[in-house]
């Protein structure tokens, strides 16, 4: 019998990272079976595609401020953990679905290049804008549009990805009863990501 399933993001722990490779986005992937036991496959990205959970230590007043990446008593050495307590509802939701059962769920790490963005944005409007300005004595031609070439500068000095893949984690629920607590935990070796991760999610 199907029956009613939410899920969502409880809590997370990262390692001490650089402020600026602290800025997260998860993409969930939920397989599940219907209520008439086809397989099936749900996708999600938290908190959206356009926002990220920004965990800045040097921003405790950012309103996007949600955990601190430095160790104290209750963490361990090193770690950060954020509680999803302090999202609102919607935030926090990664699925709701009707299913005879769950079968795994897969979570995909990005750090969000926050600083490399609007690096990236202001040092193209500044040179569409420079480039404008030096040309202010000069007859441009009717059939140019001047909108146009700072758009095309900026989106070509925005060519690329923004977000970086830290890695994948995920579990298989037990058959039995997926209803509780799940943590997907993650280790990277190496580079400037490396350390332990998990992710926290509830079923009820």
């Amino acid at each position: 019998m199907a029956q009613n399933f939410v899920i969502t993001l409880s809590s997370w722990t990262f390692p001490k990272l650089d402020p600026d490779k602290a800025n997260f986005r998860f993409v969930v992937q939920l397989r599940y079976f219907t209520k008439d036991g086809s397989p099936a496959t749900a996708n999600n990205v938290l908190p959206s595609a356009d926002s990220y959970w920004e965990c800045d230590w040097r921003k405790p007043n950012d309103r996007r401020y949600v955990g601190p990446n430095v160790p104290n008593n209750s963490e361990p050495p090193g770690y950060g953990t954020v509680d999803a307590a302090k999202f609102n509802a919607y935030d926090k939701v990664a699925f709701l679905v009707q299913a005879t059962s769950l079968q795994s769920v897969n979570v995909t790490i990005y750090d969000v290049d926050r600083k490399d963005f609007w690096d990236s944005f202001l040092a193209a409007f500044a040179k569409a804008v420079e480039g404008l300005l030096g040309r202010l004595t000069e007859a441009l031609p009717s059939s140019i549009d001047v909108p146009d070439i700072i758009k095309a500068t900026i989106a070509r000095r925005l060519a690329g990805p923004s977000d970086r893949i830290i890695g994948t984690t995920g579990i298989l629920f037990p058959a039995a009863n997926p209803v509780g607590n799940h943590v997907c935990n993650l280790t990277v070796k190496g580079g400037s990501y490396q350390g332990a991760y998990s992710v926290s999610l509830t079923v009820v």
